[in-house]
């Protein structure tokens, strides 16, 4: 039975996470829901390039369509063994569709993915989702990640290594990612790669620090190997037989070793004292605010708490001067 894997986009929303890595899958089982989303659904075509929507998200879609072209011919000058000359982009306008597009595959927090097999991306619309990140970023994302794994060829690479990588060649980075790995260094909850391997975790604060550590991690092999840029890198790996021995070769190092180097490189450049020592206020400032959010949360948490406990005992007041009673 064949069996297809999901490449999961770097995309954290709002909503709550439920598992990050999706197990595989049977398309037999799966292929039913699948073709039940597609129908009725429209299409437009360029240059290779697929765009299947509902008929109200027309526009949206010319602008996915347009916007894939556009990267797909940059990132094919790329990596030199990028196979991108016909792709098929879904447009999703719910969740539930999402869900079924992807076969259900995909965690709630998903904004994309993307199936090597298939060179089918599926994103969702920016109705359905709020991606932290633009459309633009999120398609550049998932395209990375068809290109990576055409450039890695028959070499498994971990997990880490394909988000980390498709989240540089995306250029993702921000203020958020900084804020989360100087608040792990300062905790010490830093998540070594090799924790990394097969998923991410299900926890939204874990999730987004797994991202965040992943780009790091690829950045670190980059300069250890002398690449000199990520698609270097992904080429480099891809000449090997296995990642085990790329990473032998480009770092000097094995995969604890390497957990070891990376930890001491975060702890280096992102652990407050650090920061607070080299004047970097603005990241530290991000810390500190993420810290100050996580305690008003718990605040309002209590004081909610504590209000429905009032009304609670102001209704038992009440029922009993109407001869009720409660135990």
């Amino acid at each position: 039975m064949a069996l297809r894997i999901v490449i999961l986009g770097a995309y954290l929303s709002t909503a709550g996470l439920s598992h990050a890595a999706p197990p595989p899958y049977s398309a037999q089982e799966n292929d039913a829901p699948h073709d039940a989303a597609l129908a009725g659904r429209e299409s437009i075509s360029r240059s290779g390039v697929t765009a299947t929507f509902p008929s109200d998200e027309r526009r949206l879609a010319e602008h996915v369509l347009e916007v894939v072209l556009e990267e797909r011919d940059d990132l094919s000058r790329r990596f030199a063994r990028a196979d991108l000359a016909r792709l098929r982009v879904d447009v999703a306008a719910s969740a539930e569709e999402f869900a079924a597009l992807s076969y259900g595959g995909v965690p709630d927090w998903g904004a994309g993915c993307a199936f090597d097999a298939e060179r089918r991306i599926v994103v969702r619309s920016p109705r359905a989702a709020r991606a932290p990140l633009g459309l633009r970023t999120l398609l550049r994302h998932e395209l990375a990640h068809l290109a990576i794994h055409d450039e890695l060829g028959d070499v498994r690479a971990p997990r880490w290594f394909h988000e980390g990588a498709a989240s540089a060649v995306a250029g993702e980075w921000r203020l958020e990612e900084s804020a989360a790995l100087a608040v792990a260094a300062w905790r010490g909850t830093l998540l070594p790669p090799s924790e990394l391997e097969r998923g991410f975790p299900s926890n939204a604060r874990l999730a987004r620090l797994a991202y965040a550590e992943s780009y790091q991690a690829v950045l670190l092999l980059e300069d250890l190997s002398g690449a000199g840029t990520i698609e270097e890198l992904v080429r480099r790996v891809g000449s090997e037989r296995s990642f085990e021995r790329a990473l032998r070769r480009l770092a000097s190092a094995d995969a604890a070793s390497f957990d070891a180097l990376l930890l001491h490189r975060l702890r280096e450049r992102f652990g407050l004292a650090l920061l607070l020592r080299r004047g970097n206020l603005l990241f530290v400032g991000a810390a500190v605010l993420v810290l100050i959010g996580a305690l008003l949360s718990w605040r309002r948490s209590r004081r909610r708490l504590s209000e429905w406990a009032h009304e609670e005992r102001e209704s038992r007041e009440r029922r009993g001067d109407a001869g009720g009673s409660w135990r």
